[in-house]
């Protein structure tokens, strides 16, 4: 008898640990019973936390009067019972290819709800929301698994919803038939069906966790892509401020450019006033400003002329417009404007693929 507890399952710890949390708080954890080994997991680490800080630069054992602590302490050790029940589950569970699997499901005048998930040869869809009829699901159930004769009773022998509806296979046959022939096909199925029905068993808790865990890894690499778009739309819009601050530079230097070719036009006619002037009051001695105001002039004013086709390409390069035969060939040589042009990359993002159990041929506990 000393060592009784030796023969203690699991299930067995876990009532006895609520019923020592009844002592302490009246806490419902039923709730937790539905939770998937993911979720208790982050419930269980949330513990964890909470029990270090009740502890933390407290009086050694002084903790073991604090309420919260022992609460929690005994919480702690609910939640790891049912981990470790679940993943005892899960070693012994198979999904199998071409079953349909259900959680959270409610019953609500004739209707279910709740969320389904479906089993291909190549993938497992779910969770997906559901609200549907319960006779119409038992009379598709029966037909999904049964044989030709479960056919021939209830689309060919009871269902009336259409009247071509032995021509044209149509699912509004059964669907649409009247409430009577809907009794009588139900009362057939229930009479051919000895175990529950799919939506009455919770799914497997090794679906629950392979659906979840392919969430949190698409979640996850959601955030990882969040978090480059974030910083690809911060190294664009810093790209494009600069864009902004040299177009905005080299528009002020054209200004001033166009400036500089308007004085010189000016000087250049007064000059020409100026000797036009001296020569009719008779004076011949013009020579030095007639050479002032020759070669260096025009050298002056053609190189003003060449910094300003420059600016115009550059600025037409910074804003994106298209420049002209004219302007293309004369930058063929490149500008330092080519090492600023943003080069974006792409990273792949590899999908896990996610191994299936049991074979196609295997079906839940139907019996036939």
């Amino acid at each position: 008898m000393a060592l009784e507890f030796l023969n203690e399952t699991k299930y067995d710890v876990l009532n006895k640990l609520n019923e020592e949390l009844q002592y302490i708080d009246d806490i419902d954890t039923s709730r937790l019973n539905d939770l998937s080994v993911m979720r208790l997991s982050v419930i269980l680490e949330a513990l964890d936390e909470r029990i270090d800080e009740a502890k933390r630069d407290k009086p050694y054992g002084s903790w073991l009067n604090d309420n919260n602590y022992v609460r929690d302490t005994i919480l702690h050790d609910i939640v790891e019972a049912l981990i470790g029940i679940k993943e005892a589950k899960m070693e012994d569970e198979k999904i199998l290819v071409g079953e349909s699997y259900y959680t959270g499901m409610n019953r609500a005048d004739g209707l279910v709800g709740g969320y389904k998930a479906y089993v291909t040869k190549d993938d497992i869809h779910g969770w997906i929301p559901i609200l549907e009829n319960e006779d119409l699901l038992k009379i598709m159930e029966v037909l999904k698994v049964g044989d030709i004769e479960d056919f021939r009773n209830i689309y060919v022998g009871m269902a009336n919803g259409c009247q071509d509806g032995l021509a044209n296979l149509s699912f509004n046959h059964i669907a649409q038939s009247t409430p009577d022939a809907i009794s009588e096909m139900v009362e057939y199925c229930e009479s051919r069906w000895d175990s529950p029905w799919p939506w009455e068993i919770e799914a497997p808790e090794k679906l629950k966790h392979v659906i979840e865990y392919r969430e949190e890894n698409k979640m996850h690499r959601l955030n990882e892509m969040y978090s480059r778009m974030n910083e690809m739309l911060r190294e664009f819009e810093e790209i494009h401020m600069n864009q902004f601050e040299l177009v905005t530079a080299a528009q002020d230097m054209m200004k001033r450019v166009d400036g500089m070719i308007t004085d010189l036009g000016k000087l250049s006619s007064s000059g020409i006033e100026v000797m036009a002037n001296a020569k009719a009051a008779g004076d011949e001695n013009v020579a030095p400003l007639q050479n002032a105001l020759g070669e260096p002039l025009n050298s002056a004013v053609d190189a003003l002329t060449d910094l300003k086709a420059a600016l115009t390409i550059t600025m037409k390069e910074l804003s994106g417009e298209e420049m002209t035969d004219i302007e293309r060939s004369d930058d063929e040589m490149g500008s330092p404007s080519d090492h600023m042009r943003p080069r974006p990359s792409k990273d792949d993002i590899d999908v896990d693929d996610i191994s299936i159990d049991g074979d196609e041929s295997e079906r839940p506990t139907k019996d036939f």
